[in-house]
């Protein structure tokens, strides 16, 4: 026999009974460590609600231990369109630095690349698709890498926020300033925001129980969203995200498709007009 077909004869030929059961154990070793590893970073990879966002949330259930359910002027499904009331007046939202808590939408609005203020903050952001040109530096503009950077960086935005205090940092990172302002169309404005806020309400209303039973109490429930439960905010504009977090919270991920379905119900895309103005 030639050396070369010896040496092939020797690769081809069944290893022995030995030798197969060592290598089934190391085998069995690699795919344990294997088990191990993924299971490891699985664990670590999981969200854990950040130590501001559990603060606040605590400042928060304290305010409405002495609050009267229903007390909140714009319960669920009623649309914050003014932004105009003090939100230290609304239970909801944690009131160690409020003025400032409130605006946190305008930095959302920013990381959106937006170049005019666009209220009722709820309302655009999560209606956007595309239509709102008039608020953007460019148009057409990049919907999906815009919400993609804005659910990247939402967690590290809001911890931010609610971590600093303007007296001492000598800036406020809970909002942005912009020059000029633009509205939902005011003749329809109500009724297609109150469909939108209601899908939000329930998810949230969903996210925080243990912390607020009765959402009734407070006065701006979708302010409250961006503020205490991220997680709602971010399956709202991204309808891959996952609102439960690895099953962390128990509720469902149909936010933007609730959103969708308002839009539809109330024209479509093309009816979710701005009217913008110059200050």
């Amino acid at each position: 026999m030639e050396p070369a077909d010896e040496e092939l004869q020797q690769l081809t030929a069944p290893p022995a009974r030995a030798s197969n059961n060592k290598a089934r154990a190391v085998i069995g070793c690699v795919a344990l460590a294997s088990t191990a590893l993924l299971f490891a970073v699985t664990q670590q990879s999981k969200p854990k609600t950040s130590p501001a966002v559990l603060a606040a949330r605590e400042v928060v259930k304290r305010q409405i231990a002495t609050t009267t359910p229903g007390a909140g002027p714009h319960g669920p499904g009623d649309a914050d369109v003014t932004h105009e009331a003090d939100s230290c007046s609304d239970p909801c939202i944690p009131c160690t630095n409020a003025g400032s808590y409130s605006s946190f939408p305008t930095i959302i609005q920013h990381m959106m690349v937006y170049n005019k203020e666009a209220t009722p903050y709820g309302g655009v952001i999560f209606t956007d698709r595309g239509q709102y040109g008039m608020v953007h530096q460019e148009d057409p503009y990049d919907v999906r890498s815009m919400v993609s950077a804005v659910v990247d960086q939402y967690d590290d935005l809001l911890d931010t926020c609610l971590s600093s205090d303007p007296t001492v940092d000598g800036a406020d990172t809970c909002s942005h300033y912009y020059v000029n302002s633009c509205d939902l169309d005011q003749s329809s404005r109500d009724s297609q925001v109150s469909c939108v806020e209601a899908c939000v309400t329930d998810r949230f209303a969903a996210t925080m129980k243990g912390t607020i039973d009765d959402v009734s109490v407070c006065a701006y429930p979708v302010s409250s969203t961006f503020l205490l439960a991220p997680n709602v905010v971010k399956s709202c504009m991204d309808p891959t995200y996952d609102a439960s977090e690895g099953g962390l919270y128990d509720v469902d991920s149909d936010c933007y498709e609730c959103i969708s379905g308002c839009m539809e119900a109330q024209g479509g895309v093309d009816a979710w007009v701005l009217e913008c103005e110059e200050r």
